[in-house]
């Protein structure tokens, strides 16, 4: 399964794709980009695809907060504009988020 970028959604590197042949660099600007908050990226090699994947692809922690900011009562975060989950402020956009992360396809999905 690539990890396609939604039309909607922010994709690219802070660096060059061209470089495939270095996947370790590849690889850090991947993650880079994601702590920046890309959604995805372009690839112009298929060796880049699994680590694109690898890059972007939400982490077990990361689909587990998720799951805990939806499941969590969202009456107190329309009234008062955000409640807090887990020791951090949760509004609107971040339950949008954790709503996306749950609804990418894993791995293990059938």
């Amino acid at each position: 399964m690539a990890r396609v970028p939604p039309a909607s959604g922010h994709f690219g590197l802070p660096g060059s794709i061209a470089g495939f042949g270095d996947e370790a660099t590849f690889a850090a600007l991947a993650e880079q980009a994601k702590s920046m908050g890309f959604d995805g990226s372009l690839c112009i090699h298929p060796k880049q695809v699994a680590i694109v994947n690898n890059a972007f692809s939400p982490s077990h922690a990361e689909l587990a907060r998720a799951a805990r900011i939806v499941a969590a009562p969202m009456r107190d975060c329309l009234k008062l504009g955000a409640v807090e989950i887990d020791g951090v402020m949760v509004d609107p956009p971040i339950v949008a988020r954790a709503r996306g992360l749950l609804a990418i396809p894993q791995k293990n999905d059938p």
